[in-house]
């Protein structure tokens, strides 16, 4: 693969990945198992539905988690995709263009599918 240290983005990946599932497990206190799919689970409803402004704050956690959840889930995909990639032997190869990835940007987001292409004017 030319210039690029596959083993250094391969660690760099696999560190990325421990991070995000432990981010994971503790904001869905475990259920990291399928980070293709999107179950998150939050403290129990136990809120007395007669106080508004409980129950309204429970639903905010509720939502801000499963945004966190969301966003979390799709970047460590991106990480697993970019990990997959480096067995199959195609790690910084665009999958648009089939071009190589300039290293600077693989070493910005390590699991990147694209190659920034440049209009020359």
């Amino acid at each position: 693969m030319g210039d690029i240290d596959i083993k250094k983005f391969e660690e760099i990946l696999l560190s990325e990945k421990i991070i995000l599932e432990s981010e994971l497990r503790e904001i869905t206190r475990g259920n990291v198992n399928n980070p293709y799919t999107l179950e998150t689970t939050s403290d129990d409803i136990d809120v007395d539905i007669t106080d508004s402004n409980s129950l309204s704050d429970k639903f905010v956690t509720m939502e801000d988690n499963y945004a966190i959840t969301k966003q979390l889930r799709s970047q460590l995909i991106e990480v697993l995709n970019a990990l997959d990639r480096i067995k199959k032997g195609k790690y910084g190869i665009c999958e648009k263009t089939g071009k190589i990835i300039d290293r600077k940007r693989l070493a910005a987001n390590p699991s990147a599918r694209f190659a920034i292409i440049r209009n020359k004017k």
